[in-house]
């Protein structure tokens, strides 16, 4: 009888044993929105906007690219499989977290989720030694200055009249020009990045919020190199980061992270 008793007891340590590595294990959720709105936008608008507010994550007029590039901090040239609708399609994303959501959750893992839900994304990623951009300080100095900005109250939309570009966190690219309102310099090296169709480090050592505007020559920035000079009278885009905003581009190799989907669909329906 106590030998009987010895094997049950044995038995029922090994049960909890196996059931607490099963809890030890289990993959953590991710956040996620609590209500989410995604519509296709058929306008035909060029216009694309990010409308950075506490607790929200509104977006006009977006692709399922710019969704991912956002969602998990890639570029373009950096995602693998996607699909030819993920770049042609266009939707209205308007979704709600908790007000004590940060920004970097919303706009990454909330957003990932979403992506998840909606899309029925499935991605993977490899790690691949490219070439790269380094972006450093120019020899006469930063010419970048940190300005005034609105903030929007949670759950509020701009003003009637009121420019987006006023609100801390705005970027605006398109025609050879960019535009940002208060933004880190890790936001600029994503916009660079995106411009230049190859990753851009930051190796700055600057800190802070700042007003970006850059204008650069129309010719094709994505094929021109640092030492090919420009096809019309404006300046190239590396000409032009040195002169207006104090920064310079070298060319390097380094590790870049590419993201391949497996799979993705259109959206469900609301």
């Amino acid at each position: 009888m106590r030998y009987a008793m010895k094997i049950t007891s044995v038995v029922f340590g090994i049960t909890l044993l196996f059931i607490s590595l099963s809890h030890a294990q289990a993959p953590a959720q991710k956040p996620a929105f609590g209500v989410a709105s995604v519509k296709p936008n058929n306008s035909g608008s060029q216009a694309v906007s990010f409308l950075p507010t506490a607790g929200r994550f509104n977006a006009q007029n977006v692709t399922l690219s710019m969704l991912i590039n956002r969602a998990y901090k890639v570029e373009d040239f950096q995602v693998v499989g996607a699909p030819g609708w993920a770049n042609s399609e266009h939707y209205d994303v308007d979704a709600r977290a908790d007000l004590t959501a940060t920004a970097q959750d919303i706009n990454g893992a909330m957003l990932q989720s979403l992506l998840e839900d909606r899309f029925k994304l499935v991605i993977h990623r490899e790690t691949k030694e490219l070439p790269v951009y380094l972006l450093t300080a120019a020899k006469n100095g930063l010419k970048l200055n940190e300005g005034q900005c609105l903030t929007l109250e949670p759950n509020t939309r701009p003003q009637p009249g009121q420019r987006q570009s006023a609100f801390c966190g705005y970027m605006g690219m398109g025609d050879n020009n960019l535009r940002a309102t208060s933004i880190r310099m890790e936001h600029l090296v994503d916009a660079l990045s995106n411009i230049l169709r190859r990753t851009v480090i930051d190796k700055t050592g600057f800190v802070g919020n700042f007003d970006v505007t850059l204008r650069w020559s129309p010719a094709d920035s994505v094929t021109r190199t640092a030492t090919t000079p420009p096809a019309d009278s404006g300046p190239s885009i590396f000409t032009a980061i040195e002169e207006q905003l104090g920064l310079k581009l070298e060319s390097a190799k380094g590790p870049v992270e590419v993201l391949v989907i497996d799979s993705v669909q259109r959206p469900t329906e609301n």
